[in-house]
């Protein structure tokens, strides 16, 4: 996981310059460090990158794109797994969670 996250980090970097940052393929590499993150919990860093994708993804598809979809699902997961996490953090990735839920549904 780690060679990969290295890997995926270092795309990501050359993405951004070359598609910018809101271009689907740079959103999907992002999407893929959030998730080996939260593979080797590091919790911190998956929020992180979280906040910074989901307007990425929100701008370039919508609220209820799959990609945007599995970035929420991806950072409520990062709130709930992490064990500092408050509950607020818990509020959080369950209301993330239901939103997700309603969303797939339509």
């Amino acid at each position: 996981h780690d060679e990969a996250l290295v890997l995926n980090r270092e795309v990501f970097a050359r993405r951004k310059v070359t598609l910018g940052v809101s271009h689907e393929r740079t959103i999907m590499v992002g999407c893929h460090i959030i998730v080996g993150l939260v593979e080797l919990e590091a919790w911190d860093e998956a929020k992180v990158a979280s906040r910074e994708q989901l307007p990425a993804a929100r701008r370039l598809h919508s609220n209820d794109h799959d990609i945007t979809l599995r970035l929420s699902m991806n950072f409520a997961v990062t709130l709930w797994r992490s064990p500092e996490a408050t509950r607020e953090n818990l509020l959080e990735a369950e209301a993330i969670l239901q939103d997700v839920v309603m969303r797939r549904r339509r």
